[in-house]
């Protein structure tokens, strides 16, 4: 992940992405080392701070780091979105087969302090 500015711990803006945040289908572990971003048969590690910007939006790039079916070990990831008080709107995409970002991300809404929800009852293999 590029950065998710704001420290999101307190969901203020102008930080860094603190915290765990949790919603359906979706898991963010924030930390100054790094993000964990867990979905459904995939977890996405992204190095280093995410900082939230003055107007509540971030950006990061990172690698996918555990996965079923959900993707490939090593396959680059973002996720991008906007932060507003305790809540975040997260966009989640792969590169696509030209280098470029998918055009279809996956939308995303989480909580800061809530635990993520399985509403699909998707498993893993």
């Amino acid at each position: 992940m590029a950065s998710l500015a704001g420290c999101a711990s307190s969901a203020d803006t102008g930080g860094l992405l603190e915290g765990q945040w949790g919603g359906p289908n979706m898991q963010v572990v924030a930390r100054k080392s790094g993000v964990v971003v867990s979905l459904t048969c995939l977890d996405a590690t992204f190095t280093g701070p995410v900082p939230i910007g003055a107007d509540g939006r971030f950006t990061a790039v990172g690698a996918v780091t555990g996965a079923s079916w959900g993707g490939v070990m090593g396959e680059q990831v973002r996720v991008s979105g906007t932060v507003v008080g305790g809540k975040a709107n997260i966009l989640f995409n792969f590169r696509d087969s030209a280098g470029g970002w998918d055009t279809t991300p996956t939308a995303f809404s989480v909580a800061l302090g809530q635990p993520v929800s399985w509403p699909d009852g998707q498993t893993c293999p």
